[in-house]
């Protein structure tokens, strides 16, 4: 059966009163907007690193301990679903020598993760619980150290996360909006399936 969206009491955003081009008229954008690395950096600062994002499909985390790999913007990302149904995400970044935790895009069940180059272990949330050879670090070094939190939430069947971390990030509903969530909740985009994914 094919889904026919209907708007039901939504407004429409469609029509000769709803404005679609600025009254300024036309113009040209320079070209250093997309080439120029300072402004790329910013964007990713003041953009990039403080809105929600997505970074995969529900339905690629549907059990515990199922996990997927979002790379992108200079950021590489773990989101985890955890028992309790939630999703923990984290940079992909061992608190040791710095290297990529986990090397694969996708994967289910996980316990733990293990950096492959001197085997620190990583819960599914990010924080460390084994490390080779305990003694020759200072315990208060160890204590509660983690991958840096990175916020993770799902609506309209996508798993989004937010670079700002857990206690910045503003509710991703909020975020969204009540326009924008009532417009796209009207097409039950957690009902879709992912069919294929092109890399």
């Amino acid at each position: 059966m094919v889904h026919v969206p209907t708007r039901g009491d939504v407004p429409v955003r469609l029509g000769p009163s709803v404005q679609l081009v600025p009254d300024y008229g036309p113009s040209t954008m320079p070209r250093d907007v997309y080439t120029d690395p300072m402004r790329f950096e910013l964007e990713r600062e003041r953009v990039l690193g403080a809105h929600w994002i997505i970074a995969g499909r529900s339905e690629q985390l549907v059990g515990t301990g199922d996990w997927l790999t979002f790379e992108g913007h200079g950021e590489t990302v773990v989101v985890t679903r955890q028992a309790d149904g939630s999703l923990a995400a984290f940079h992909n970044v061992c608190q040791h020598r710095g290297p990529a935790i986990v090397g694969e895009l996708v994967g289910c069940g996980a316990k733990r993760f293990t950096c492959p180059y001197h085997g620190w272990v990583y819960d599914t949330t990010g924080l460390v619980v084994g490390v080779p050879e305990r003694e020759d670090f200072d315990p208060a070094h160890l204590e509660g150290l983690r991958s840096p939190a990175v916020a993770a939430d799902e609506w309209g069947g996508w798993v989004w996360i937010n670079l700002a971390g857990p206690d910045a990030a503003p509710p991703l509903i909020e975020a969204i909006g009540p326009e924008i969530s009532a417009d796209l909740g009207r097409f039950r985009m957690e009902d879709l399936i992912l069919h294929e994914e092109v890399e």
